[in-house]
């Protein structure tokens, strides 16, 4: 932390972050090169926190740094044999944009003394858009505003998946306040998981377990030996289960996936079908150009091998393509990066400051990995303003630890003579 701000000030910069929270969901409303009513407010915000930092000539941290050039030189090495040389400029431009305004906002998270509020606005807006996506798929009553084609909810969000991974974010962040202690927000997970439902996106409802078996294993235990144990023995029955009923749990399992969008697992071979095709290119694009096709030219170039021009649908696969193993590489470690801002967060916990607990934010970093096998986020608003929010969450969790730990007693001058001779 690196600020100390008077009350008018912390409200004034809480109102900024209420509007960024607010417009985060109207991505249903865009303007140009697919901005939002949040770029405006974003756009605004970081302009003024980088002339206040040059002018004041303060220097400030610039978390994730080395992922991201990694990103971008991949992007910039791809464009030396880009086709679409200019949509690979736009979206190096976007990285940018979405790059500054993240550290902006980290730092500005960082010093906000009421923190949980930014979270609790942020369940608390997830949770209204789910409500009418629900009441608007199953009921009609809002004109089919929030749900596409009245056979998904899409929300406020241009698509469904889009919608179903902001709702995954929502979770943790509203199961992470319930379980520090405002056991109010318990009643706002129902809300978020039956608009999460509504979505029918699969990837969303794999991604939310695989975070939510993630937080379960990330939950401190004095017995950690007896968890392992019962794990690895509930695994052992249901594979010896499924052994047993091969016939059974293979038809089983072909009902679901085949069952009608909208149910959960539906068309689960239907969304595998259209996303292998895309995929089956990436090898021979990756031999024609190693070092990427440019970023926003997967679809050009699938399109030129097979005739449709379909994204990547899979941010690590859309990395490696468009921006080579260099972009691959630092997508990955923007990742492990972001993980890492949970270290202090974890220390605070175990050293009793629990004012946040960190198992559900470790849990939101593997949906979100999970999650990236089957859509690319790399540029959703809601993915940077949760990655700003953990950072936040880290920076507030070290200076806590800090202060409570003791510092280190200075030598005595004898013991110090002794150390130099």
């Amino acid at each position: 932390m690196t600020a100390r701000w008077s009350a008018a000030t912390e409200t004034a910069l809480l109102t900024i972050v209420g509007a960024m929270l607010v417009t985060v969901p109207l991505v249903g409303v865009q303007g140009p090169a697919h901005t939002t009513p949040m770029d405006a407010v974003n756009v605004i915000f970081a302009a003024a926190f980088w002339y206040t930092m040059l002018r004041a000539r303060r220097p400030e941290t610039m978390p994730l740094a080395l992922p991201f050039w990694m990103i971008v030189m991949g992007g910039v090495i791809g464009l030396y044999v880009a086709r679409e040389r200019a949509r690979g400029l736009l979206v190096i431009g976007q990285d940018v944009y979405l790059y500054l305004w993240f550290v902006a906002t980290a730092c500005m998270l960082a010093n906000l003394r009421r923190l949980h509020a930014v979270l609790g606005l942020w369940a608390g807006v997830a949770a209204v858009v789910a409500a009418l996506a629900v009441i608007d798929l199953y009921t009609g009553r809002l004109g089919g505003q929030f749900a596409a084609g009245h056979s998904r909810a899409s929300g406020t969000f241009d698509n469904p998946n889009m919608f179903g991974d902001y709702l995954v974010v929502s979770v943790f962040f509203t199961w992470t306040l319930a379980a520090s202690g405002r056991p109010w927000f318990w009643l706002l997970l129902p809300v978020l998981w039956l608009g999460m439902l509504a979505t029918a996106s699969n990837g969303s409802l794999v991604s939310l377990v695989a975070g939510a078996t993630v937080a379960a294993a990330a939950h401190p235990t004095h017995r950690p030996g007896v968890r392992v144990g019962l794990a690895l023995a509930t695994v052992g029955l249901a594979v010896g289960l499924a052994a047993l009923f091969h016939d059974q749990t293979a038809a089983r399992i072909d009902a679901l996936l085949n069952r009608d969008r909208g149910e959960v697992g539906g068309a689960a071979y239907k969304g595998w079908e259209a996303r292998l095709p895309v995929w089956s290119v990436v090898p021979e694009l990756v031999v024609q150009s190693p070092g990427g096709v440019g970023p926003g030219n997967f679809g050009r170039e699938r399109g030129r091998l097979s005739g449709t021009y379909h994204s990547a649908h899979n941010e690590y696969l859309g990395m490696l393509v468009e921006r080579g193993p260099l972009g691959f590489v630092g997508w990955c470690a923007l990742l492990a990066g972001v993980a890492g801002f949970l270290r202090p967060v974890r220390r605070a916990n175990r050293i009793g400051l629990r004012r946040v607990r960190v198992e559900p934010l470790y849990g939101l970093v593997a949906a979100l990995a999970v999650h990236a096998l089957v859509i690319e986020m790399f540029h959703f608003r809601h993915v940077w303003l949760a990655f700003a929010v953990l950072r936040a969450l880290g920076a507030q969790a070290r200076a806590e630890v800090a202060a409570a730990l003791p510092a280190p007693a200075a030598p005595c001058p004898a013991e110090a003579d002794e150390a130099a001779a």
